[in-house]
């Protein structure tokens, strides 16, 4: 990892709600933005603000993930993601998330990655492959 990597790192991303991160099973007319879908948005936004603090050859991979999904956001409008890097121990990266759609806070995260060598990280899973 660079030095660059510190608490207090933000980023900021905007995804529209579209229909392949809503619920189906209540209907059309009740399509809204999906508890997984807003786990997986936070994710990737820690990972990308992650990356950019990262040498080559090494990544991340979650760890740890806990979410409050407050309020719902229906189909078509957008979510703002902020993420913030609350501490650095190790190889271990915490983050905090907060999502708000245009009329209020929509989800509350707390996230946790490992930086990892991908190289490492590959020979490890290949030797647990071979094991099945």
């Amino acid at each position: 990892m660079k030095d660059t990597l510190k608490s207090g790192l933000t980023r900021r991303e905007t995804v529209t709600v579209d229909p392949k991160r809503t619920i189906s099973f209540l209907g059309e007319e009740m399509r809204m933005y999906s508890t997984p879908n807003m786990v997986d948005d936070m994710e990737y936004a820690c990972f990308r603000l992650l990356s950019e603090h990262l040498n080559d050859g090494e990544s991340s991979v979650g760890i740890q993930v806990e979410m409050q999904h407050i309020s719902a956001t229906p189909l078509g409008e957008d979510v703002r993601i902020h993420i913030e890097i609350d501490a650095v121990d190790g190889c271990k990266v915490m983050f905090s998330a907060e999502i708000r759609d245009a009329v209020e806070t929509v989800g509350r995260g707390k996230h946790t990655r490992f930086i990892i060598d991908e190289e490492q990280h590959a020979q490890r899973l290949a030797d647990k492959r071979a094991k099945f």
